[in-house]
């Protein structure tokens, strides 16, 4: 006779189950049940661990990106300083440039005009309309080209406005004769 033998083999088959055996099969349940839960714990230890991973690893990417959004915004916003500062650099050297421009156009356009021999008064004449389209562009400007109520269907181009505008030709407003002598008093 083996006593190795399985108990639930063909010989012990019919037999009832004694207090040892049934000691032993409810110890291997409580193992196995012990196991499981132990098994259990570590599969929810691992998913935990797992998702906690996939979090750090998602924050670690989000941050990469916005690390490198900045850095890329960086040179850009630098781009936009630097590029108002030159626009600005340019408006201040205009404005100079005009400022030192004014005064010169100002003594043309106030010229007396009675002493000047014929090639001068058509020098003036030149002058004069050439300060007089810069000066209307300039101040047509802005509202030419947003097409707003106030910019006109003509005068976009300054030779719209006629030769005569701002100079004794035409019968138009002579300068500074006629203000100095009157209407009548250049004629």
């Amino acid at each position: 006779m083996e006593e190795d033998e399985d108990d639930d083999g063909p010989r012990n088959l019919h037999k009832p189950d004694g207090d040892k055996k049934t000691e032993e099969k409810m110890k291997r349940e409580q193992e196995a049940a012990s196991l499981r839960e132990k098994i259990d714990a570590m599969m929810q230890s691992n998913e935990l661990m797992l998702s906690k991973s996939l979090e750090i690893k998602k924050e670690l990417v989000e941050k990469k990106a916005k690390e490198k959004q900045e850095k890329w915004q960086m040179p850009k916003e630098e781009g936009l300083r630097k590029a108002a500062i030159a626009e600005r650099k340019a408006r201040a050297s205009e404005n100079k440039s005009m400022s030192l421009l004014l005064p010169e156009e100002n003594k043309i356009m106030s010229m007396n005009r009675n002493d000047m021999d014929d090639l001068t008064k058509t020098w003036h004449d030149m002058a004069r309309r050439e300060i007089l389209k810069r000066r209307m562009v300039a101040l047509a400007g802005p509202c030419s080209s947003s097409g707003d109520v106030f910019s006109a269907p003509y005068g976009d181009n300054v030779d719209d406005f006629g030769a005569g505008v701002g100079t004794s030709d035409g019968g138009g407003f002579g300068g500074a004769d006629e203000l100095q002598y009157g209407l009548h008093g250049a004629e």
